[in-house]
């Protein structure tokens, strides 16, 4: 009885998680997402011990959420950086198989080519009309110095 009491108590509180009295730190300081012990005084049939484990779960709950956010957080920036970096090595194999196939003078004025025909940036939010054919990219390794 006291485990299916339990229970259906943390199914509840998790169920009510955007209660603003579960969301805010409690008067004594509960920590954010863990109702304070007053919060939980209000529950009928539950005793002090029952209360406890309760708070104990849920800030169990929050901590291994946190720990999933930061190591996600980890995870994406190491991604941004492997793409990054994967793309700065097609751009800099692009750029020379163009001077190989172009030859420098080529290249030169390939790279002067692409870069005048990007479409201008508009200032609205609105990019070019649907009517525009698309430009070339310019040239991957146009822009940095050689």
């Amino acid at each position: 009885m006291k485990q299916t009491t339990l229970a259906s108590v943390l199914t509840a509180l998790l169920a009510a998680g955007s209660v603003p009295a579960m969301a805010d730190p409690g008067p004594h300081g509960s920590p954010p997402g863990v109702p304070s012990a007053e919060a939980l005084a209000l529950i009928d049939n539950l005793d002090t011990k029952q209360q406890t484990e309760i708070r104990k779960i849920l800030t169990e709950r929050r901590n291994a959420e946190e720990a999933l956010r930061s190591r996600m957080h980890g995870e994406r920036e190491a991604l941004a950086r492997r793409e990054r970096t994967e793309r700065e090595q097609l751009d800099a194999n692009t750029s020379q198989r163009l001077r190989e196939a172009l030859g420098e003078e080529g290249f030169r004025h390939y790279a002067r080519w692409a870069t005048n025909s990007r479409p201008p940036i508009s200032r609205g939010g609105r990019g070019p009309s649907s009517s525009d054919a698309p430009a070339p990219p310019p040239p991957p390794g146009s822009a940095r110095p050689r």
